[in-house]
């Protein structure tokens, strides 16, 4: 089977409210979820749900030190490097 390493969601909620979602394979080990309302992960903007997804991330893979979980993190660097990335 084929996996992306890392999938981030960013969707507005019906109260414009923005929810997120934040999947990761890494090295034969990951967690998935689709955003929904039921995971209570609410932010008032669309930035803020990005920066806690990217937070998310992080502290789940945490210091796995395979290639994968490596590529991630670098990712999630550059994502919080570049503000753009959150506009």
């Amino acid at each position: 089977m084929v996996w992306d390493r890392a999938e981030i969601e960013v969707h507005r909620h019906e109260d414009g409210m923005w929810m997120w979602s934040a999947s990761f394979m890494a090295d034969s080990e990951g967690s998935s979820y689709r955003v929904g309302p039921k995971w209570g992960k609410f932010a008032e903007t669309r930035e803020d749900a990005l920066f806690f997804a990217v937070e998310e991330l992080e502290a789940r893979i945490g210091k796995k030190a395979g290639s994968d979980a490596a590529l991630i993190l670098k990712w999630l660097n550059a994502l919080k490097d570049n503000p753009e990335a959150f506009k």
